[in-house]
């Protein structure tokens, strides 16, 4: 059997499964709340800056960045802020990505991203990463990324030694992903020839 016939079944899980895959908590990691804030908004009274991409919903693409809201971004996507005066992004997804393609609109080059599993030994409870707003000029918003910071279960914060910790999590995140979905295309394929084994027995 070649090596194609061996990941056949793997590849064709993951197509059909989509991003409900990516939802899953492969084994050995656990889910972690992980909180976006973006400061120095306040600066800038006559603009609206908001987020995109959040979300892949119809009709919530995009959030309104607010001092001290958290944003709800979904672990896949990596989203940008831009900047908006006298005008609101359509709510209509489609509508949406054709509105913020137009090259006019401020936007950072920054963009931010979601931890969402850890190791499953790793004490921390919450993570929170702060995104500040340090100056606009023409179509370019400056960013600065702030570090993560980490807290436990009581709200405590870690200590620097969960670093490593956390940053072999992000960088190995993708890698983890391929081999649990390999390892759930596996156990799915056992499962469905056991049962044709027992209906021809039967």
């Amino acid at each position: 059997m070649t090596l194609f016939h061996r990941l056949a079944p793997i590849l064709l899980l993951a197509a059909a499964c989509g991003p409900a895959c990516a939802d899953l908590i492969m084994p050995g990691s656990k889910g972690v709340k992980h909180e976006i804030l973006v400061e120095g908004s306040e600066a800038y009274p006559d603009l609206v800056f908001v987020a995109y991409p959040v979300s892949f919903q119809a009709d919530g693409t995009w959030q309104e960045i607010r001092p001290g809201t958290p944003l709800t971004v979904y672990k896949q996507l990596r989203p940008a802020i831009y900047a908006l005066r006298g005008v609101r992004p359509p709510k209509d997804r489609a509508e949406a990505d054709a509105f913020f393609k137009d090259p006019t609109l401020p936007r950072s080059e920054v963009t931010m991203s979601v931890i969402s599993t850890i190791d499953m030994h790793d004490p921390t409870a919450r993570i929170r990463t702060v995104y500040r707003i340090t100056g606009l000029e023409g179509t370019r918003i400056q960013v600065v990324q702030g570090a993560d910071e980490r807290f436990d279960a009581d709200g405590d914060p870690l200590s620097e030694t969960k670093a490593a910790t956390l940053t072999v999590a992000r960088k190995g995140g993708t890698l983890a992903g391929v081999v649990g979905l390999g390892v759930l295309g596996i156990v799915l394929l056992r499962r469905r020839r056991a049962r044709k084994a027992a209906e021809a027995r039967s």
